[in-house]
């Protein structure tokens, strides 16, 4: 693995979308470096954000949609 894990795969870590010998390099490498280890605490709280949020009424979603 290169210096740091690409936005990309972190986040497919963070989804429990990797398998095998990839979860497990990028879980060993999130123990040792403390930037990809920042990254996936922002992805974290980033998440628990998002899901406290109320979801846009029907009428401001199809505002949205159209533009």
């Amino acid at each position: 693995m290169s210096n740091h894990i690409d936005g990309e795969q972190l986040l497919e870590f963070f989804d429990g979308n990797l398998e095998g010998t990839a979860t497990t390099a990028v879980a060993e490498h999130l123990h040792a470096c403390d930037d990809c280890l920042k990254r996936f605490e922002e992805y974290s709280e980033f998440e628990a954000e998002v899901a406290g949020m109320t979801p846009p009424s029907p009428g401001l979603r199809g505002k949205l949609q159209r533009t």
